[in-house]
């Protein structure tokens, strides 16, 4: 269940800008509200990931830890943002963890709740994907971006001609 207010901030927010009012209003009716205080864990390393998170208020943090030394902040996500999507579609654990820097209001779509919204309203579903498969997009642009850049400021040949070669493998080694 959702509080009005939640629901509201849900209905509201930007993410997926894609999704017409029907089917955000299905997919609502499927997630479940959550609050979280400061340093709680949401996603952990360790364990498999069963959840898509739509973070409505607060900031995560999303780290990896590595073996010998501390942990490695990779990004803060501020609401409304969410994630969790690629451990959620792959069934697996993810190589990050995700600690509350701040009280948190979130909601979530679990694995059972994605399968009966497929089978009862496939049309809201596809919009979801179609919506995951638009952020994760970004990301991934993003990061391609930040790294071209990164090897813009500090020339290195090398490194440059390993990306290049990186992006390429991403094409040629997909089991797609």
């Amino acid at each position: 269940m959702v509080s009005p207010p939640i629901a509201r901030r849900f209905l509201e927010a930007n993410w997926l800008p894609e999704m017409d009012a029907e089917a955000r209003q299905i997919i609502l009716e499927s997630l479940e509200e959550h609050q979280a205080p400061a340093d709680a864990v949401l996603l952990d390393e360790s364990r498999p990931n069963d959840l898509v998170f739509f973070l409505i208020d607060g900031q995560v943090l999303i780290s990896r830890s590595r073996p010998g030394a501390h942990a490695e902040a990779i990004v803060e996500i501020n609401a409304p943002s969410l994630f969790g999507l690629t451990t959620f579609f792959r069934n697996a654990a993810p190589d990050f963890s995700a600690r509350t820097l701040t009280p948190v209001t979130y909601l979530t779509l679990t694995r059972e709740a994605h399968r009966r919204l497929r089978q009862n309203h496939p049309a809201a579903a596809e919009q979801l994907a179609l919506a995951a498969i638009h952020v994760l997009s970004d990301r991934i642009a993003m990061l391609d971006h930040r790294i071209t850049a990164e090897l813009n400021q500090h020339p290195d040949t090398q490194r440059a001609t390993e990306w290049s070669r990186f992006r390429a493998r991403l094409f040629d080694e997909s089991l797609l």
